[in-house]
């Protein structure tokens, strides 16, 4: 019987700053880009049993006879993310039976709710001047500077539990995959107002560069004047990379890796 156990490991990493506060700051806004030590060491008393419930024990059992690589890849279900998912399962339905007792209770109000010492979540409920009303759940900072927003419609209680699970995810670990999906379902949300209106899409890490992602739907004249959505890496001055994807073969897929493109590829432009 293959029987999932986890242990923990400590090191240390180089971090580039002036100081401690500095160094530490910075290792919770870029951890997900930071590599394991190589010169690591096994903590004592850390070997146990990834589980005290039999039948998650079973389930992550039916992943041993994938290789260790795949199972922990991020294309792949892995014994990580079912017991990522399940806590965080857990507090998603908590946060959303307080989205409803606000929605019951006012259609102006907000609910804070922190997650953990260093990140928070505000969620909006945002009557709109065509009748609809909109639910914008944004993840803050513990010092209150916003990193991202996820918007849907208040009735569809799966995409809004979709959106909180997704800012839960980000709050662990701000990879640029779950930024993207993040961002993908809100260009799918604003994509009849952004005829008019271009959508921005920002990332953290872009302050101090006053880098933006702009997307605007447009028309490609290289495409014999096709529908697109084009996407510009940019500054308020210049234009840093630019792509398009035809509005025709949308999908929040295609939108996902899109985004995830970009963003990968603005530290070339550092």
């Amino acid at each position: 019987m293959k029987v999932a156990v986890t242990w923990e490991m400590c090191g240390y990493i180089d971090i580039e700053a002036d100081n401690m506060e500095e160094a530490m700051k910075k290792f919770h806004s870029e951890s997900g880009h930071i590599k394991l030590p190589e010169d690591g060491i096994y903590v004592d008393g850390s070997f146990r049993l990834t589980s005290d419930d039999v039948e998650e024990m079973e389930v992550m059992a039916d992943f041993s006879a994938k290789p260790v690589h795949d199972i922990f890849s991020m294309e792949t279900k892995t014994m990580a993310n079912f017991l990522n998912n399940r806590e965080r399962n857990s507090k998603v339905n908590q946060i959303f039976k307080q989205i409803q007792d606000v929605v019951r209770t006012s259609l102006e109000e907000e609910v804070w709710i922190p997650i953990n010492r260093n990140r928070q979540i505000r969620v909006e409920i945002i009557p709109l001047t065509d009748g609809r009303t909109e639910v914008a759940s944004t993840l803050y900072t513990a010092e209150g500077k916003e990193i991202i927003t996820a918007v849907c419609e208040h009735y569809l209680p799966e995409t809004i539990k979709e959106n909180i699970q997704s800012l839960l995810a980000y709050a662990e670990q701000e990879s640029p995959a779950i930024w993207a999906e993040i961002y993908a379902r809100n260009i799918l949300y604003y994509l009849p107002e952004m005829k008019t209106n271009p959508y921005e899409c920002n990332a953290l890490e872009w302050t101090k560069r006053k880098l933006f992602l702009l997307v605007t739907y447009d028309k490609a004249e290289e495409a014999g004047e096709e529908d697109v959505l084009t996407f510009e890496l940019r500054t308020d001055a210049d234009v840093l990379l630019i792509d398009h994807l035809p509005v025709r073969e949308l999908a929040e897929e295609k939108i996902a890796t899109m985004l995830a493109s970009m963003r990968d590829n603005w530290r070339n432009t550092k």
